[in-house]
């Protein structure tokens, strides 16, 4: 199974103003405010699909 991954990059200290810095990046702060939960499991699962659309879907995702 292959899980998808969300990499966050936070250098700003969580003191600092909501204001994005000279580089783009966020307080810690503000990023852990704006992070939606990690679905669960059974969200991330397919079911139900049929042998071809298993297959095209594999086929997808290592093309």
């Amino acid at each position: 199974m292959i899980t998808p991954t969300l990499d966050v990059v936070m250098s700003s200290p969580a003191s600092h103003a909501s204001q994005p810095s000279e580089h783009g990046e966020l307080p810690v702060d503000e990023v852990l405010r704006n992070a939606k939960p990690y679905p669960s499991r059974d969200e991330l699962v397919l079911e139900d699909l049929t042998d071809e659309e298993e297959d095209a879907f594999w086929e997808a995702i290592t093309a």
